[in-house]
């Protein structure tokens, strides 16, 4: 079924663009490659008081999600093959 590729190609270019995003947030905090637009306006209030805690950890938060995110462009990648093998849904 064609609908059924198409939702299982979706998926995967959409995790795969995550994953390659995550990475990029990941080497870009290493690198510093591009630098983030400064914005007149207050922004993550909400944010401060936790970030303190958080910071040590966001970069593994940050891989373990461009990882999380390889696996499901590879899993979904997998059901497209199976679909378009079988020419319907995978079982």
């Amino acid at each position: 079924m064609n609908a059924e590729k198409d939702k299982w190609g979706r998926r995967s270019t959409y995790s795969l663009v995550m994953a390659i995003g995550a990475f990029f947030a990941f080497f870009n905090s290493r690198y510093h490659w591009v630098a983030p637009p400064e914005y007149n306006r207050i922004k993550g209030a909400w944010l401060e008081p936790i970030l303190p805690i958080l910071e040590p950890y966001l970069p593994f938060v940050v891989l373990a999600l461009g990882a999380g995110f390889v696996g499901s462009a590879a899993y979904c990648l997998w059901r497209y093959i199976i679909a378009a093998k079988s020419g319907g849904p995978a079982a």
